[in-house]
């Protein structure tokens, strides 16, 4: 509740200094729409009304194509949700029912069908005709009316609303749309019609809600967008690749190479003189340097965007650890800009493969967690690397991390040795925890204690431990390791639930020694080196040692 008070406060505080600015209007217009969504995201959609209403039809048309979409599962595919279109349509109402009507129409009767058509049952009037004033009547509306269904007639169309506490929004919409242009809307009614949808709009040469999905998707692959599918197949084939062969990859995997050349070929598109035909013809207020950067750096301040990328950002902390791949991309940066656009465009690219097709900690990675993760994981690639060539001196690691950044696959060949070795790490800690809870000593001085042996058993094999792990069924590992506290100890399950995740991390604890360590730091960070491997495998060795033979 505090975090999202805080949240609140700070969206709050953001929106009153960007209004502040006379400005707005201007700048708001030359946002990118990835930059206009982190910055509706961080006010909070109810109250960036005045935001909405200086953007242009192109960047709602884009902005839209990514928030009414959401993948509920990382790697699953992107549904359709209605729900956020409400959100939505409830702040550009607070402009006004002009502007949204007008606005809606500038983005076509497919994509008001699209989103209107979920919200609503409609049908042809003519049903009204079996209406019946004498006796019991069982015609459609007497039917909603029984039922306490919120209609209402327009033109050809009865109007009935599929839930009924999304009414007063939608009816507002629809009346808006009459007003602003009643043959659009009788189209639109039509098309919403439920004989129309029941044949998938063939009748008009209209597609079905399956077809629009598919045709975005295709769409939003050939921009170069990581589809949640995309991201989920790049993460599962990393990882089962054989390691010598990441090892030594020399290109671009399949997938990687689609999304760069598509993304290259977009841009390119983009700044054809063709395309800049095709943008809003709207007229754009004029905007001083001053001005933009003032705003640009309440944006800043805001941590909608970083100053410099977020990637790089040095630590807070001088004292932090600061990954060896960070050093050398910062130099980069300096003696060669082609190449470091290129790397950062890499992270950036594997930073979005994260957020749509991993989870982290249970739940889809934030757009941070999966900077930091992509960084560090690429870092673990790139010391596992280097090991592999047993170069060590600090002059030969150098030559080296300077040529591996020089060309593709450059970091993401480093992601990719980091991550296969990552995603090893959970069944590793399994076979450990089941060798040392199957030792014949152990389970001799444990003979007296059956209940205890029950325990022990039912937690490797009850379900099957590695068979959880395997199917990534993390939060049953951390239950049947919570009842091993019996006879391991607590800092050693602890250790072992952070291992044993779909991110899996480095107990802090282990840089002290486990038997040092306070019951209740539970510092972790991300696994991003070769040493980190070391003393995670030390402990895993050790796990015998942290068995209460005697409880």
């Amino acid at each position: 509740m505090t975090s999202q008070l805080t949240r609140q406060k700070a969206g709050t505080n953001l929106l009153r200094k960007l209004t502040a600015s006379p400005a707005l209007p201007a700048w708001v217009r030359s946002l990118q729409a990835p930059v206009l969504k982190r910055l509706v995201d961080q006010i909070g959609v109810a109250d960036a009304t005045e935001i909405i209403v200086h953007s242009t039809t192109s960047q709602m048309q884009e902005l839209f194509e990514v928030v009414l979409w959401e993948s509920l599962e990382p790697g699953r595919p992107e549904s359709h949700r209605p729900e956020k279109f409400l959100e939505w349509a409830d702040a550009m109402l607070g402009a006004g029912e002009a502007f949204t009507a007008h606005r809606l129409i500038e983005l076509g009767e497919d994509f008001i069908t699209q989103n209107l058509a979920p919200l609503v049952a409609v049908y042809e009037s003519d049903l009204l005709a079996s209406h019946d004033d004498e006796g019991r009547c069982e015609c459609i509306t007497c039917r909603f009316d029984a039922r306490d269904v919120p209609w209402d007639q327009l033109g050809d169309y009865v109007i009935a609303a599929e839930h009924a506490d999304e009414w007063d929004t939608v009816r507002t919409l629809i009346m808006s749309l009459d007003d602003a242009d009643s043959r659009c809307l009788q189209r639109i009614l039509a098309r919403c019609c439920r004989r129309a949808i029941s044949r998938g709009f063939s009748d008009d040469g209209q597609h079905s809600a399956a077809d629009a999905a598919a045709e975005r998707q295709q769409k939003r692959e050939s921009t170069g967008y990581v589809t949640p599918e995309l991201a989920a197949v790049f993460l599962r084939t990393t990882r089962t690749t054989d390691s010598e062969t990441l090892l030594r990859e020399a290109r671009y995997d399949d997938i990687t190479a689609q999304c760069f050349r598509a993304r290259t070929a977009h841009a390119a598109k983009a700044e054809s003189p063709e395309a800049s035909t095709e943008k809003d013809d709207e007229p754009s207020p004029s905007i001083s340097d001053l001005e933009q950067h003032q705003l640009d750096t309440i944006l800043r301040e805001g941590e909608v965007i970083a100053e410099i990328p977020l990637l790089l950002a040095a630590p807070q902390n001088t004292n932090a650890f600061v990954p060896e791949l960070q050093t050398h991309l910062d130099r980069l940066q300096w003696t060669d800009s082609t190449a470091f656009m290129t790397r950062l465009s890499e992270l950036v690219h594997l930073a979005n493969v994260l957020v749509a097709g991993a989870r982290f900690k249970g739940n889809r990675f934030t757009e941070p967690d999966a900077a930091r993760a992509a960084l560090s994981c690429a870092n673990l690639g790139l010391d596992l690397w280097l090991t592999a060539q047993n170069l060590t001196r600090h002059a030969e690691r150098r030559d080296a991390i300077e040529n591996v950044l020089m060309d593709e696959p450059g970091v993401v060949k480093l992601f990719r040795i980091g991550w296969q070795t990552l995603q090893a790490l959970p069944r590793r800690c399994g076979h450990a925890l089941i060798e040392a809870l199957q030792d014949p000593h152990l389970r001799g001085r444990l003979s007296r204690r059956a209940w205890i042996l029950a325990e022990i058993d039912s937690a490797i094999s009850d379900p099957d431990l590695l068979g959880l792990i395997d199917e990534a069924e993390f939060e049953d590992v951390s239950d049947n390791l919570h009842l091993l506290t019996l006879i391991l100890d607590q800092r050693a399950c602890r250790c072992l639930q952070t291992l044993i995740t779909d991110w899996p991390q480095y107990p802090v604890q282990l840089e002290t020694g486990l038997e040092h360590a306070k019951l209740d730091n539970p510092e972790v960070r991300n696994v991003s080196t070769v040493r980190h491997l070391e003393r995670i495998e030390r402990f895993l060795e050790d796990l015998h040692l942290y068995l209460k033979i005697d409880a």
